[in-house]
């Protein structure tokens, strides 16, 4: 019995990463360690501590989130009950001499007294034509993309603690 503890502790070491965290300013950043490209899967920012009910946490949000004050883009879905809101987030930048933006989808995860807002669903263009998957390897400008989409997160921000 032991003996196949020990076999079963060997070969899921050998397994490689499914995901693997990895900090970029002050975010987590979440990527496949499965494929040598290492797609961005998830950036999760730090939970923030703001007065009120998850229900009126993500009530701020929506009207922060509403094109005229981020320019985000639209609002996915609104579940006040359970403390989330789904948007989508695109952030424009220069990378290279070319103009890329990414799109994401950002959720705004709350409780009460605090929230959290977490990026997935990560999609470059460049020059206005589809690109594929943020890849954080070098030479991919991944860490553009992502400052780009921390961007957004501050503009949220600032509207949250207005």
């Amino acid at each position: 019995m032991a003996s196949r503890g020990w076999m079963l502790l060997v070969a899921m070491a050998a397994l490689p990463a499914i995901a693997e965290d990895v900090p970029f300013q002050g975010h987590v950043v979440e990527v496949d360690g499965r494929q040598p490209a290492r797609p961005v899967q998830r950036v999760t920012g730090t939970v923030y501590s703001i007065p009120g009910s998850a229900s009126q946490i993500v009530g701020k949000a929506e009207l922060c989130l509403s094109p005229q004050k981020a320019g985000t883009g639209a609002i996915q879905s609104v579940d006040r009950d359970n403390g989330v809101l789904l948007a989508a987030a695109r952030a424009a930048y220069r990378y290279k001499g070319r103009t890329e933006s990414v799109d994401a989808r950002l959720a705004v995860e709350a409780g009460a007294g605090s929230f959290r807002l977490v990026f997935t669903d990560f999609a470059l263009s460049r020059d206005g034509a589809a690109a594929g998957p943020v890849l954080q390897q070098d030479g991919s400008g991944w860490d553009k993309s992502l400052t780009a989409v921390i961007g957004v997160e501050q503009a949220v921000l600032d509207c949250m603690f207005r």
